[in-house]
């Protein structure tokens, strides 16, 4: 087994998301949106803006309660949409029941949308056409990469079929040049689907749901689920135990995709705003 380690890598790439920083003579601000106090969400805004002290950057939280409307929340978005001293703008998922997600992200300037999940760069993943990519998609081929991992022309197959990762992901392979296999809950025979996979991409969001009965010898496995069990223990939605003695790479969790995902969240940052001053 061999780990590919996405808190190295995202280390590594700080260093490089400084220069451009310095490059730019003032200093970028992310403006991150939390409705309610749910613990998972707020340790992943902690994340980003201890991310951000790294490089330079600026991150302010606007923490809204549970209870906020759909419609003062949208009002916060527009007064974020039009302060200038914002340049990029998300919104922690998941929001509460009452409120549409979609219209919620469609609703942030197409110029600061640094999670790239509104309709606007999501059509631009669709035409293969330069747009902010989804950050944790933008993660996971970063991740590649870095490991000598070139999709072109390798069969990838994804579990999960959400906006957030599985589409997005099964897109920007696609555009990769990939044979892209997408299975979700209502495909039959998934692990001798997953077998065939060159690269298996696991967004299901079910703790160690899938084994070594999906995995083959050889294989690049990219784990993004994230979650904890009743004793706390953080664990993906792969089976690490099951898989660890078998000839594979593989993300850990955690460690893996979610350094990817908040590097690449200031990546994009960086690419709208050097964007704007082309």
């Amino acid at each position: 087994m061999e780990i590919l380690d996405g808190k190295k890598i995202a280390d590594d790439r700080a260093a490089h998301i400084r220069e451009r920083v310095a490059a730019l003579g003032f200093t970028p601000k992310l403006v991150v949106v939390r409705v309610g106090d749910r613990t998972d969400s707020k340790s992943y805004v902690e994340r980003k803006v201890q991310y951000a002290k790294t490089v330079n950057m600026g991150a302010e939280v606007a923490h809204l309660p549970a209870e906020v409307t759909e419609e003062e929340l949208l009002k916060t978005l527009e007064g974020f949409n039009a302060d200038s001293s914002v340049h990029g703008i998300i919104v922690q998922l998941p929001l509460p029941e009452h409120i549409d997600e979609k219209k919620v992200i469609d609703h942030i300037a197409e110029g600061k949308d640094v999670d790239g999940l509104s309709d606007y760069n999501i059509n631009k993943l669709f035409e293969n056409i330069p747009g902010v990519v989804p950050a944790t998609p933008r993660g996971i081929l970063t991740l590649l990469r870095s490991y000598e991992i070139e999709p072109e022309g390798k069969h990838v197959v994804v579990l999960g079929r959400s906006r957030l990762v599985g589409k997005s992901a099964a897109l920007l392979m696609l555009n990769q040049n990939a044979t892209v296999t997408v299975c979700h809950s209502k495909t039959k025979n998934v692990p001798e689907i997953t077998k065939t996979a060159d690269i298996l991409i696991v967004a299901i969001g079910k703790q160690k749901t899938i084994g070594a009965e999906h995995v083959r010898e050889g294989q690049v496995v990219i784990d993004v689920g994230i979650g904890a069990d009743e004793d706390n223990m953080i664990s993906g939605d792969v089976d690490f135990d099951a898989v660890k003695d078998m000839n594979i790479q593989i993300s850990p969790v955690p460690g893996g995709v979610g350094p990817m995902t908040v590097a690449s969240l200031f990546e994009n940052l960086l690419d709208i705003v050097e964007q704007d001053r082309r």
